[in-house]
């Protein structure tokens, strides 16, 4: 859902968890690309995340479920991560130096 409202100053930035991934991805995705002050939440409610960007003369804000912003290849690399040192570690077992 995007909206657009006049006249509207961005909220003042709360502590962010130290290892929220998404926070930190979408700071500098947003940073480097939209170039414009901007707002985000990802702390509050935990199925939405609320971005805000000034505009010149209003704020467009931007609600969107959080499934769909998290990358969903970082399971899968989780997953080769665990299969591969599996397969490693037997192979060491079976074949001792």
């Amino acid at each position: 859902m995007v909206r657009f409202v006049p006249d509207e100053e961005l909220p003042i930035t709360r502590s962010k968890p130290f290892f929220d991934f998404l926070d930190r991805y979408l700071s500098g995705e947003i940073r480097r690309r939209i170039k414009r002050p901007y707002w985000i939440d990802t702390v509050g409610s935990s199925r939405h995340i609320e971005i805000r960007v000034k505009l010149d003369g209003a704020v467009m804000r931007v609600l969107a479920q959080r499934a769909q912003l998290i990358p969903s290849n970082t399971h899968i690399f989780l997953v080769w991560m665990v299969a591969s040192a599996t397969i490693l570690l037997i192979v060491a077992v079976l074949f001792p130096a």
